[in-house]
């Protein structure tokens, strides 16, 4: 599963508060199967961009790949190989414009630390 989500800030950003997460730290370790990037919000993206999406796949055959679209009252699933194909393209935008998985675990340790002082 892949998935993006709107955006979030920490201390001097909106007012917003950076709470410390109760037992393991997500940046303390690396799950294989869990990469955090982080997105700066003044990266400049396309309006179309700013919705919360998840691609979710199947490995069946043929594989299968849906879209799950994020509202404030539900959601809606995209099937469409074209739809998908642009949720696809979105996501790599939005990785190639993120920090690394690397540099996003040090600025999240970062917000932690600056949130204790």
């Amino acid at each position: 599963m892949k998935g993006a989500d709107q955006a979030s800030g920490g201390p001097g950003v909106d007012g917003a508060q950076v709470q410390e997460p109760r037992g393991r730290s997500p940046v303390a370790g690396s799950a294989p199967n869990v990469t955090i990037q982080v997105l700066p919000l003044n990266s400049a993206l396309p309006i179309e961009q700013y919705v919360s999406f998840s691609i979710l796949g199947l490995q069946a055959d043929p594989p299968v790949e849906v879209v799950w679209l994020e509202h404030i009252t539900g959601g809606t699933l995209l099937e469409q190989n074209l739809d998908v194909q642009a949720y696809g393209k979105a996501w790599d935008e939005l990785t190639a414009a993120a920090l690394s998985p690397t540099a996003s675990r040090q600025y999240i340790r970062d917000l932690i630390e600056e949130s204790r002082s």
